[in-house]
């Protein structure tokens, strides 16, 4: 299994756009996708408090043909315009291989 962690910060007072635009994408993948195996988003939580305004996506996909499935979606450049518009900055994508060797 192929894991990928995103992070996301909202411009300020666009956290609630974001999470909107990230669920509807995450929805359509979902549904269309059955390589993806988990795609959730999440607040992340600094210190203990919530942040309004951070969120942290993993995405887990079956092997490297189900990645290469969901990034050549004809839906996706429409939703990734979407939550770009909400998106104050964004940290590169970090790839993991799960249970390597097994």
């Amino acid at each position: 299994m192929l894991l990928v962690i995103a992070q996301v910060k909202a411009k300020p007072g666009q956290s609630e756009a974001l999470l909107h635009a990230l669920k509807t994408y995450i929805d359509v993948v979902k549904a269309n996708e059955p390589g993806t195996l988990y795609f959730n988003v999440h607040q992340k939580a600094l210190d203990g408090f919530d942040s309004l305004e951070s969120y942290v996506i993993l995405e887990g996909y079956a092997d490297a043909a189900a990645y290469a499935l969901h990034q050549a979606s004809a839906y996706k450049p429409e939703h990734i315009g979407r939550i770009r518009e909400h998106v104050l900055e964004a940290s590169a994508e970090q790839f993991l291989r799960a249970d390597p060797g097994s």
